[in-house]
């Protein structure tokens, strides 16, 4: 091939060369702006699942909280009254007028009369001694442990349990729903009490450490 030739072709191939610099340009810059977009969407689609998952937990979380709220005020006090002091609550919250109310000296008292019950005391026969003879979590767990059989042993009995006070479990049958036979679930639940701690009791192999009166 000659010179002469060579010469021709690239002179012929330069015009051509000159087209492709804007085409060229022109498929880089699109390129350019698709990625571009591309990661925009991306990190849009990232912050939106992350706020949607954030949002998820928040609303799980809040309502373990409230289960958490909830079983917390039915240990203290019964269900028909919890059900009362929240919608109380949820009446005064509702209610701007209410706000005057809300801060005087005294609260609404929610009492109900309930003729014929029985009530059962109960509690742990030398309780000081076996705190002194026990860490302060196993006596948590003496008494978690106890006290669970006791609310099983109230539940099969017709009775509610009404408050825990240190070693002290208080239960009551006649209320919310009256009941004729009161008085009897009231002394069945006393005596399978005291089955229970003496079950356990063998089983711990204390036989000596707690009773019940």
């Amino acid at each position: 091939m000659t010179d002469t030739s060579l010469a021709r072709r690239i002179n012929a191939f330069a015009p051509r060369m000159y087209d492709l610099i804007p085409e060229t340009a022109m498929l880089i810059a699109a390129s350019c702006t698709g990625i571009y977009y591309r990661r925009m969407t991306e990190e849009a689609h990232r912050r939106t699942f992350v706020g949607t998952r954030t949002c998820i937990e928040s609303r799980v979380k809040l309502e373990c909280e409230k289960e958490q709220q909830e079983q917390l005020l039915l240990s203290v006090i019964p269900a028909y009254i919890a059900a009362e002091v929240k919608r109380s609550i949820m009446l005064k919250m509702a209610d701007a007028c209410q706000q005057e109310q809300s801060n005087r000296s005294f609260h609404e008292m929610y009492v109900q009369r309930h003729n014929n019950v029985s009530i059962l005391y109960a509690d742990i026969v030398n309780f000081t001694p076996l705190s002194e003879q026990l860490s302060a979590s196993d006596l948590v767990k003496t008494l978690n442990e106890l006290f669970g059989r006791f609310d099983q042993i109230a539940q099969d009995n017709q009775c509610m349990r009404i408050k825990i006070l240190g070693d002290c479990y208080y239960c009551v049958s006649g209320l919310p729903v009256s009941r004729p036979n009161h008085a009897y679930n009231c002394v069945n639940m006393g005596l399978q009490m005291i089955e229970a701690i003496r079950s356990y009791r063998f089983q711990c192999g204390h036989e000596d450490r707690h009773s019940h009166r």
